[in-house]
């Protein structure tokens, strides 16, 4: 049966606390007691399920339907098993009854997504700084997209959680979107080595206040450039010599509100992944990936801004 809740009934008190920086979370609670809780978080457990082996997208729709709009601000998952690589959370206005399966791509058009976590205390890191959020309007239903890499030879069980950091909407100055430049035409050919370079152009101005690059374990390298108009490059946005850890957790480069990082539309962005493949097979995506990740703002009520992939000079 479903629960349409109100926004009182909807509160969970998280069970670890939230927030803090890239120096690590902040521990607001009294010495030796119990963490401190945001009483406007909240917070979902999966119950125990079956992760098969392989790479696992499994989705789950939530007994949370919201009356009145959320801010959300990030998200905190409460620990890194072995396998887990991210647990996303969405919204969707097409409510469907609670439950889980594996997550194909038809069903996810229908959502959005507002925010992410890895495992860990580092989740803090990758949230929205203060007057910013991400939007849930009124009656949106919470969807958790749960992704796990199971290399073992058998499945294992899992009871996982997640923590929504919600926001009072009279906080918030501005509401912020997400900007993605992916490329996702790659193969990396059998216990080979590859580098895969794409350009995109930005099409509105952006004003970015969270920047990460993301691949996979056989990441070597990656770099995003801005190139100046004769093709040179005017500014290196983000590199990275890649470790195994950053699959789930990325170095993360933060710019403040009053001084974000511009895009201005038209500016042409280069993207280079490397990767070192000691797999038998050769990897395309989604098992490898090549993408860039943003915050920005304001929002302007897309699902998101994708850079789409041109031929690279």
């Amino acid at each position: 049966m479903r629960r349409y809740l109100p926004f009182a009934a909807l509160i969970a008190l998280a069970a670890a606390s939230c927030g803090g920086d890239d120096d690590g979370p902040v521990d607001d609670g009294t010495a030796g007691g119990p963490p401190a809780v945001d009483p406007l978080d909240v917070t979902f457990e999966t119950g125990e399920w079956e992760v098969p082996t392989g790479d696992v997208f499994e989705c789950f729709y939530t007994d949370v339907i919201t009356d009145k709009e959320l801010a959300v601000q990030g998200a905190q998952s409460g620990d890194a098993p072995d396998g887990l690589h991210h647990i996303t959370l969405y919204y969707t206005d097409q409510v469907q009854e609670p439950g889980h399966h594996p997550c194909s791509d038809d069903e996810m058009t229908a959502w959005r997504q507002v925010a992410a976590a890895g495992g860990g205390e580092a989740d803090a890191g990758y949230g929205l700084p203060p007057g910013l959020a991400m939007h849930m309007p009124s009656g949106s239903q919470l969807v958790v997209q749960v992704h796990y890499i199971n290399t073992t030879d058998a499945p294992y069980m899992r009871n996982d959680s997640v923590t929504m950091d919600v926001v009072d909407p009279a906080d918030v100055d501005e509401y912020a979107n997400m900007h993605v430049t992916l490329d996702s035409g790659f193969e990396v050919p059998a216990h080979g080595e590859f580098t895969s370079t794409s350009l995109c152009t930005v099409e509105k101005e952006t004003k970015v206040v969270l920047l990460l690059g993301h691949m996979h374990e056989w990441g070597k390298h990656y770099k995003l450039e801005r190139l100046a108009e004769d093709g040179s490059v005017a500014e290196v946005l983000y590199e990275e010599e890649w470790l195994p850890f950053y699959a789930s957790h990325p170095p993360a480069h933060h710019f403040e509100v009053a001084e974000p990082l511009v895009l201005a539309p038209g500016t042409k962005l280069r993207q280079s992944c490397s990767w070192q493949n000691t797999e038998e097979a050769p990897l395309t995506f989604p098992r490898e990936m090549c993408l860039s990740f943003m915050y920005y703002y304001p929002d302007d009520g897309e699902r998101f801004a994708l850079c789409q992939p041109e031929v690279a000079p």
